[in-house]
């Protein structure tokens, strides 16, 4: 989608875009939902990596039907009745609105939820319906890969839980965004470390110089001696050396 303002937008959809009731899963994360794309893995993390800034929009409402399981301290297992997963298949330890590691929803965050004593509306265990959601916008741990939730009793008791997933929605192009130009020898731009065997990625950057004397392009160092280095070597010849540490 382009705006009139010159932004661009990315949506891709999925197979469970509709509203969707939980009942009848009492276990903790018994009631499984791996999410389907529109698109596939690689494309995705292509856009992901590519785009300024990366949303998905969760939310769960609950009648009786805790979430958290708040509140759990840093010292305690967190054992939560529901939870999102990650790109990277991890069970994700917060929920929409909040940050990672808080174990908390959004309200847990500001402290105005429906039990001051929980983390999140839901847990409270209330017999009227309440909410829990906002956006996820930590592009590293996106798309929702699959969901989890518990706690909805059995179809006949008044134990039920509805959640919606919202598409995976991106911002912008980091490719034609970052612009740099160098007027000296020397300059440099520092970037965020890429560290391998732990985040995915890809390395794509254009380039124009007068220069045909060789010039290291890109170099990044990591702190187990593994590296990478694009360097042009000569007019027209691009050279890529990498090392993944220890030899290898």
């Amino acid at each position: 989608e382009f705006l009139p303002d010159g932004r661009n937008i990315t949506y891709i959809n999925h197979e469970q875009m509709q509203s969707t009731k939980v009942d009848g899963f009492e276990e903790k994360g018994s009631y499984f939902q791996p999410i389907q794309y529109h698109a596939p893995v690689e494309m995705i993390e292509t856009l992901i990596n590519r785009s300024s800034t990366c949303v998905q929009k969760l939310g769960y409402n609950c009648k009786r039907s805790r979430l958290l399981n708040t509140p759990v301290s840093e010292s305690q297992p967190f054992s939560p009745f529901g939870w999102w997963v990650s790109r990277q298949n991890k069970q994700m330890d917060y929920w929409p609105g909040s940050l990672p590691g808080s174990r908390k929803c959004e309200c847990g965050l500001f402290g105005d939820c429906f039990d001051v004593g929980k983390w999140c509306n839901c847990d409270s265990g209330h017999a009227d319906w309440l909410y829990d959601g906002g956006e996820l916008k930590e592009k590293e741990y996106l798309p929702v890969k699959a969901l989890h939730f518990g706690d909805t009793g059995n179809p006949v008791d008044r134990k039920e839980g509805r959640y919606n997933l919202g598409p995976l929605e991106c911002h912008g192009d980091m490719l034609f965004e970052n612009i740099i130009t160098f007027r000296k020898q020397d300059g440099v731009i520092q970037l965020p470390t890429f560290e391998m065997g732990i985040t995915s990625g890809d390395i794509f950057f254009e380039f124009k110089t007068s220069l045909e004397r060789p010039m290291v392009l890109l170099h990044s160092v990591g702190s187990n001696g593994d590296f990478i280095k694009v360097s042009l070597i000569s007019g027209d010849s691009i050279q890529f050396e990498f090392s993944a540490g220890k030899g290898i």
